[in-house]
This record gives structure tokens, C-alpha cells and sequence, in this order.
């Protein structure tokens, strides 16, 4: 019941951000939202900053194709959805588990980059994906072929 509440949190929010900006592209909503957008050669596929009240994501420079899209999703999430300061405390001072807050902006990203009409994505460039997200996405994938049209 804990998953498909968040689920539908999460399809609320892609539903909103539908509605107001009239797209899912991941660029587009950054731009409107007045998130900074920067590239550089970093040692993972991106990362959320609040700076100041500022916020901005930086990508990895290498990124591509559907790689490049995922990954600003995947941030995105963290950028509107979850405190930056709150999860760096937990991985930092804490023992607790982070991996819901990965978890939510991986299916957040997901979601918001599954074509509604076909029920499929423009996978080009997976393998740019780190493995565990590659994997999570295969098995997202998965529910949604096993679900068979079925609406959350």
C-alpha cells in the first residue's frame, strides 16, 4: 500500500507539471522552474545543488540520449520534491537508509519519460546508465509490460 501511495504522489506531480508546462521534457520544466542546468566532467551522471537558494543540477558532461534525459529527470525529482540538505545529512550523519529518496526520483524519471500513448520509451543510450539504475529501469519496465494498461 506504501508503494502505490507514493506512486500516486509521484503520477500527481508529473500530472501538475503536465498541466502547467504543457510537456514532460525534463529540459523544458528545469527552464520554467528557473533550475540551472550545467554540464562538467563529474564522477557521476548527475547531481542536485541548492546553493544559496539557487538551484541548479549538473549532468555529466559525457551523458546522451536517453542517459542524458533519465538523469535531469532523476534530479529533477530531487529539486522539487526532496531537501538536498536532508539527504546529504542522512548519508553523512546517519546510519539510516537513503535509498527511497533514489528510489522515488528513479521512478519519478521514469514515469515522467514514459510515452502515456505507446506505453513505452525512446530508449537510445541505456548502457550510458550506471548498472543499478539500468537495472531498476529494466524491472520498471517490466511492471509496466505485466500490468498490461493498467492505470495506478
Amino acid at each position: 500500500k506504501r508503494v502505490m501511495w507514493m506512486i500516486k504522489k509521484i503520477l500527481k506531480i508529473i500530472e501538475q507539471l503536465k498541466k502547467e508546462y504543457e510537456t514532460t521534457n525534463p529540459f523544458v520544466i528545469c527552464q520554467y522552474l528557473g533550475i540551472h542546468i550545467e554540464y562538467s566532467n563529474i564522477a557521476v551522471t548527475g547531481m542536485y545543488i541548492n546553493s544559496f537558494g539557487i538551484k541548479n543540477i549538473i549532468l555529466n558532461s559525457n551523458l546522451s540520449g536517453f542517459a542524458k534525459f533519465f538523469t535531469l529527470a532523476h534530479e529533477l525529482w530531487h529539486a522539487i520534491e526532496d531537501n538536498g540538505e536532508e539527504v546529504r545529512f542522512f548519508k553523512d550523519y546517519t546510519f539510516n537508509n537513503t535509498d527511497i529518496f533514489e528510489i522515488k526520483a528513479n521512478t519519478f524519471a521514469a514515469y515522467m519519460l514514459l510515452d502515456d500513448e505507446k506505453d513505452c520509451f525512446n530508449i537510445e543510450n541505456i548502457d550510458d546508465l550506471e548498472e543499478d539504475i539500468k537495472k531498476e529501469l529494466e524491472q520498471f519496465i517490466q511492471r509496466i509490460l505485466e500490468r498490461n494498461n493498467i492505470v495506478f
